[in-house]
């Protein structure tokens, strides 16, 4: 039996290597939780964290009985998105309480402002629910995620324009494997794997006109205007591994082991009348898209209560390597530390370095519900200060 499915790993390995040769990379979007994104972004070995559970499909093996919640709804945003709605007023001539006596310096402060834009809108609604028990976990989500990079032109700026709404399901097990690494009784050994289905919708311009673009953001229904959309779907598969010696954690994923290939189709808007339009799909061929297989590496060390838990306990610091092994990347963008303590047995703090810039944030933790809010810096450059992204995070828990 073990034969034939090794077999059959390396007939589905040579089937999908086959396909990439006509195919190109698809970027990955991990829309971390806060608790996860306040401690720097730290996962692969933070077995405890709702959020965690399918970043590293091992830590399943950890759970007798569990559940991770039935509804979560978070809200992501940048304050830039507030300076784009207060430039759109001023160029459309809305707000009327501008200053008009000297224009140089208004269109100096105006284009200074338009240039050092970044607006990130994003929301983790309305579905995450599971259940997680037995050494088994099935999870369902859905995501969108609105991004706008303002681009500096002859005339007037154009907007590098993105919209991404994502449905997954994942299914997953861990169980604890009877390894003897000669560490002592104290070692366990857990691995995972995590199969799951994708489907993405987006839609990108990177020369969007910027009064159009306002125009969408300030009202979300202007999407259902947009000429096309992109429909791609996707299967694949995660394996993880975690190590456990008395206090500390040492974790191995291996993501898209077996590539995951998305198949792409294009969505044309087709319109009746003003009011009356439908999406039709078009038989233009579009390149399918891969997630290439990633390593990350991470260890957890928790420090033993000194006094009372329900003071200070769980003090815990975790460090990451994210895609370890791709060396064309800038390492800080690759690296994950946070730390963590719960204080009066509810009340959790957090802080940490998420691609070389701090993160903080503040978690309450109820036995019905648990809420997180975060503040971090995500960069959508090449290295850490080239297109920095501030951001706030909240995301609430409802434990049923």
């Amino acid at each position: 039996m073990k034969h034939k499915l090794l077999y059959f790993i390396i007939i589905l390995l040579i089937v999908n290597l086959s396909y990439l040769f006509s195919k190109s990379t698809e970027k990955k979007n991990f829309n971390l939780p806060a608790e996860i994104i306040s401690t720097g972004g730290v996962g692969i070995t933070s077995y405890d964290k709702l959020g965690i559970i399918f970043m590293n499909p091992a830590s399943l093996g950890l759970y007798d009985s569990s559940t991770i919640p039935v509804f979560r709804f978070g809200l992501k945003i940048n304050y830039d998105i507030l300076e784009l709605f207060g430039i759109d007023k001023i160029i459309t001539g809305e707000n009327q309480n501008i200053n008009f006596t000297n224009l140089n310096t208004l269109a100096s402060d105006l284009s200074s402002k338009i240039f050092k834009l970044r607006g990130i809108l994003g929301l983790n609604t309305p579905l995450m629910t599971g259940y997680i028990g037995h050494g088994f976990g099935f999870l369902i989500y859905n995501t969108f995620n609105l991004s706008s990079i303002v681009n500096i032109e002859p005339l007037l700026p154009s907007l590098d324009f993105n919209i991404l709404g994502e449905f997954g399901v994942l299914a997953g097990f861990g169980f604890q494997i009877p390894l003897s690494l000669n560490l002592g009784k104290l070692t366990k050994t857990y691995g995972g794997v995590v199969l799951k289905y994708i489907t993405k919708l987006k839609y990108e311009n990177s020369r969007l006109d910027i009064l159009d673009g306002l125009n969408i953001l300030q009202d979300i229904t202007e999407i259902g205007t947009l000429p096309e959309l992109y429909l791609g779907q996707a299967i694949g598969s995660d394996l993880g591994f975690l190590i456990k010696f008395e206090n500390i954690f040492f974790g191995l994923v291996i993501r898209d082991w077996f590539f995951t290939l998305f198949t792409w189709k294009e969505l044309k808007r087709i319109n009746y009348s003003e009011t009356n339009f439908t999406w039709e799909f078009t038989t233009n061929k579009i390149t399918n898209t891969y997630y290439e297989p990633t390593i990350d590496l991470g260890i957890n060390y928790t420090l033993p209560n000194i006094l009372s838990k329900y003071l200070v306990s769980n003090i815990k610091f975790s460090f990451d390597i994210v895609n370890a092994f791709d060396f064309t990347e800038n390492y800080f963008l690759k690296l994950r530390m946070g730390a963590e303590l719960k204080l009066f047995y509810i009340l959790i703090l957090r802080s940490g370095l998420y691609k070389g810039y701090p993160s903080f944030g503040i978690g309450i933790d109820l036995p019905l519900i648990k809420i997180n809010l975060a503040y971090y810096t995500e960069e959508y450059g090449i290295f850490p200060g080239n297109i920095p992204v501030g951001n706030i995070l909240l995301d609430i828990n409802l434990m049923i």
